[in-house]
């Protein structure tokens, strides 16, 4: 499968995560990890986790960001 590394900020400031989504469709995220390549390096176990639950990938990413839902959090005020 094929990762996509989004590093929205071009700088060092930030977490990183996981953001993967399934068939149904459904997104999950995980993290944060210190590194991208620490993330990379985790998607595999939380790749395989999903498919043994009967779900399928078919999308995944590793993204940089100060806290992951912190643009749902503004909108929704």
């Amino acid at each position: 499968m094929h990762i996509q590394i989004n590093n929205t900020l071009n700088t060092c400031y930030g977490n990183w995560w996981l953001e993967v989504t399934t068939d149904e469709p459904f997104l999950y995220e995980f993290g944060p990890f210190q590194s991208a390549e620490e993330a990379a390096g985790a998607l595999s176990n939380y790749v395989s986790d999903l498919a043994s639950e009967g779900w399928r990938v078919i999308r995944q990413k590793v993204l940089q960001q100060e806290h992951l839902f912190s643009d749902v959090v503004s909108r929704a005020r």
